[in-house]
């Protein structure tokens, strides 16, 4: 886990440079087509296609044509694509596809293709419950020794399902809450990542350090490669003292990572200043995070 000082500054001067990287795109209004579902267990896939390999969202089982899968829903742990299976397929007689070189959705539509993508976090509602218990999808770190995968807490309750994940919440906490490795497959074009985040912020005033953010890691590096979500008093959206669920989404080209070993990390700082009656500290809480990876394919011609 990144804790040390000298990382949290990292991740924080990186902020600024977040508006002005390429990679990323449509940080608050990207659209994905919701009728593309999980697509089973990517760890298992390793750094193959898309459409190919193990948990593959096409494939089929013993020579059935399989279509796009439509279960799953967007953030959360999801199921198997239909026919999708360990082994990759059965000799599917699927459409012959061809991939198309793009790098967002926007891009596959113009060139008339379909986007295909693939889950690649096992557990972004939580549902395994907490680390302690046994939860081997996350790891966590806490400055003040709270646990952050819980059932809710007061008048906060997941947005979903069970659990949810609570970052800062007391003075002087700093948390951190990483994903598994993820290896990003080899064919993807752009990746997308979306949730529901609900935060009640204890100051706005010039005075308030409070941040919180979701960063793309290598593990390798200690500094995110991308930044897709920084808040601070200096956005607007950053938060308040009501308790409502918002969704938020974001695309960037899955060039820099495609083939390689990545892991999310959610990162909630607070700190030692209270000026809210009712918000002592900031609270970040987090629930539905889908991570996917997408290609654009068309049949051949």
């Amino acid at each position: 886990m990144h804790t040390t000082t000298s990382n949290i500054v990292r991740f924080v001067t990186l902020a600024a440079a977040a508006a002005a990287c390429s990679q990323i795109t449509g940080l608050s209004d990207y659209e994905i087509d919701s009728s593309l579902g999980d697509a089973g267990d990517p760890s298992r896939a390793g750094a193959g296609s898309i459409l190919g390999g193990a948990g593959a969202i096409l494939g089929g089982a013993g020579g059935e044509t399989v279509e796009p899968p439509n279960g799953g829903v967007p953030g959360g742990a999801g199921e198997p694509a239909t026919g999708g299976t360990d082994a990759g397929g059965q000799g599917g007689s699927g459409p012959n596809l061809i991939t198309i070189p793009c790098d967002s959705e926007d891009c596959c539509a113009d060139e008339g293709g379909e986007p295909l993508g693939v889950e690649l976090l096992k557990d972004g509602g939580f549902e395994a419950g907490p680390v302690d218990d046994g939860n081997m999808n996350w790891k966590e770190s806490s400055t003040v020794g709270v646990p952050l995968i819980s059932d809710g807490f007061g008048e906060l309750s997941p947005r979903n399902g069970v659990y949810l994940a609570w970052l800062g919440g007391l003075l002087n906490e700093l948390s951190d809450l990483q994903s598994h490795n993820i290896v990003v497959p080899d064919d993807a074009g752009w990746m997308v990542l979306t949730g529901y985040r609900l935060f009640q912020i204890d100051d706005f005033t010039q005075q308030n350090q409070d941040f919180c953010g979701i960063g793309l890691y290598d593990p390798q590096e200690s500094d995110p490669i991308e930044l897709p979500f920084f808040w601070d008093r200096t956005d607007p959206n950053f938060g308040s003292t009501d308790s409502a669920w918002e969704r938020f989404e974001a695309a960037w080209d899955a060039a820099p990572h495609a083939g390689e070993t990545r892991y999310l990390l959610l990162r909630g700082s607070v700190d030692g200043l209270s000026t809210d009656d009712v918000i002592v500290s900031s609270n970040y809480v987090f629930d539905q995070l889908s991570l996917k990876a997408f290609r654009c394919v068309k049949e051949a011609p």
